[in-house]
C-alpha cells in the first residue's frame, strides 16, 4: 500500500471516529502533543488532511516537549519541515523532564513520573498559547452528554460494557461497509475459503437460534 492510500485510509477511519462520536466541532483548535514516533506523527498529518474531507475546518498544532536527556536540546528540524510541508503550526518547548527524572529523582520506574511532568507541561503550554482546555476534556465531556459516559465528582466511568461497544462497533461497521447485509459480509470475510464442518454446524446453530419465526 502506497503511503497516500496509508494516509487516506487512516483518514477514513479517523473521520468515522469524529462523526460517530462528535470528537471534533466546527472551529474546535486541536493540540497534539508529537513525541516523534510514528503514532503521533501519523495522528497529527491525518487530522491537517482530514480538515478536506470532514465538512468543516477546525485548527491543528502540534507540539513537542524536548525532555532534554543530558541537558543536551533534541534536533527536530525534520519534523519542523515535515509540519511545514502540511502547514500545521510546529513549537518544540524545551523542558527539564529529562535530568529531573533521571537525574535528581533517579527514578527506576520513571515511566509514571515522566508521563506526570509531560501532561503538566503540555498542560501549560494549552494555556501560553490560549487554548482553553485540552482535547480530552472536551471529548469526555461530548461522550458523557450522549450517555456513553458519567462523570461523578470528577470521576469518569463508562456506561457502556466493552462488549457492548464491540457489538455496536460491528453492527456500524457491516451497516456501513456491507448495507446491512451479513451474506455479503460473510462472503467478503471468507474469500474464497471453505468453512470446516464445525464452523459450519456452529453457524446453522446460530441461524436456527437467531431466525425469525
Amino acid at each position: 500500500m502506497s503511503d497516500l492510500r496509508a494516509m487516506q485510509r487512516l483518514c477514513g477511519l479517523m473521520r468515522k471516529a469524529v462523526q460517530d462520536y462528535e470528537m471534533i466541532a466546527p472551529g474546535d483548535r486541536v493540540m497534539v502533543g508529537v513525541s516523534g514516533g510514528k503514532d503521533s506523527v501519523a495522528l497529527t498529518i491525518g487530522l491537517s488532511m482530514l480538515r478536506k474531507y470532514i465538512g468543516f475546518d477546525y485548527e491543528v498544532v502540534a507540539v513537542t516537549l524536548d525532555p532534554q536527556f543530558d541537558h543536551q536540546p533534541m534536533d527536530y528540524s525534520a519534523l519542523a519541515e515535515l509540519f511545514r510541508q502540511h502547514d500545521i503550526p510546529y513549537e518544540v518547548r524545551r523542558t527539564e523532564i529529562g535530568p529531573i527524572v533521571f537525574e535528581y529523582r533517579k527514578e527506576k520506574n520513571p515511566c509514571s513520573l515522566c508521563a506526570r511532568l509531560r501532561r503538566g507541561a503540555l498542560h501549560t503550554a494549552a494555556q501560553e498559547l490560549g487554548w482553553k482546555s485540552t482535547t480530552t476534556y472536551t471529548v469526555l465531556r461530548r461522550l458523557c452528554d450522549r450517555g456513553l459516559f458519567q462523570n461523578e465528582k470528577s470521576q469518569v466511568t463508562s456506561l457502556v460494557s466493552r462488549e457492548e461497544f464491540h457489538r455496536q462497533q460491528s453492527r456500524s461497521f457491516v451497516q456501513e461497509a456491507f448495507g446491512g447485509s451479513l451474506p455479503s459480509f460473510l462472503t467478503a470475510f471468507m474469500g474464497g475459503r471453505k468453512l470446516t464442518q464445525a464452523q459450519a454446524e456452529e453457524l446453522r446453530n446460530l441461524i436456527d437460534h437467531y431466525e425469525e419465526e
